[in-house]
């Protein structure tokens, strides 16, 4: 009995040092507004949706991360507003497809092997469905450098920053639904835009129809937050158990 519960508490020692890491992507837009607008992911029609928007992340401005990490939340940042205020502002998609890989492409467009406007191109084996279905995002009516709109993924994805940069990919299908609440900023979050090579870590391809496969690839990028749930090194509860162990079979 005593080894039994020795052993779970040395489990629950394990499992306590797993922790939260956040990241905002480009780095240097963590606590700053970008320098544009963008009505990407979620497009800013009403009624008829539609729409592809992909957006690869360099692999660099995941230095927070430890070598692998568990994504389990993204969130992006609502626009500057007009006259200095925020009003109720909410959108809501009544279906939409969210994916994350692992991708060779790079986040700039001037360059071979840099995103493509071929969305099957910037895809990486390792694709999983994080989201499926409806989807309300809702922002804060004030604090507008904080990531308001937050996705919490119904499926976590494993992001190992040695094997490439990261692939965002959201799916409106063109029978879905774009409806919203707001009167000013309804789902134009900043984007960080370069004339030439990017040179922030971002770069994007956006289509103008869920079932469309080319669009145009870009050089902006929607500043963005990154959850994670790192584990930490685990040595201690590993060698707890293994001391509880050896100390039983000497007994």
């Amino acid at each position: 009995m005593r080894l039994a519960t020795l052993i779970a508490t040395a489990t629950a020692l394990s499992a306590a040092v797993v922790s939260a890491a956040t990241v905002a992507v480009p780095n240097a837009n963590a606590n700053t507004l970008g320098n544009g607008q963008s009505s990407n992911p979620l497009g800013n029609e009403r009624a008829s949706g539609g729409g592809r928007y992909q957006q690869i992340y360099d692999a660099g401005q995941f230095g927070s991360f430890g070598s692998s990490a568990s994504i389990t939340q993204i969130a992006f940042r609502a626009k500057q507003p007009l006259f200095g205020t925020f009003i109720n502002n909410s959108v809501t998609v009544s279906n939409v497809q969210i994916q994350l890989s692992t991708t060779a492409r790079r986040a700039d467009i001037n360059f071979p092997g840099g995103i493509s406007g071929q969305f099957s191109d910037n895809i990486g084996a390792d694709v999983k469905t994080v989201y499926s279905g409806s989807l309300t995002l809702t922002t804060p009516s004030s604090g507008t450098s904080l990531f308001g709109y937050v996705i919490n993924l119904q499926t976590p994805f494993t992001y190992t920053k040695a094997n490439g940069n990261l692939l965002l990919d959201f799916l409106i299908p063109d029978n879905a639904s774009v409806t919203d609440n707001g009167t000013i900023g309804y789902a134009a979050l900043d984007t960080v835009t370069d004339d030439l090579i990017t040179s922030d870590g971002v770069a994007s391809a956006s289509g103008a129809s869920g079932s469309g496969t080319i669009g145009a690839n870009s050089t902006t990028g929607l500043v963005t937050q990154f959850v994670t749930a790192v584990p930490e090194p685990t040595s201690i509860a590993t060698l707890a158990v293994g001391g509880l162990v050896f100390s039983r079979r000497r007994k």
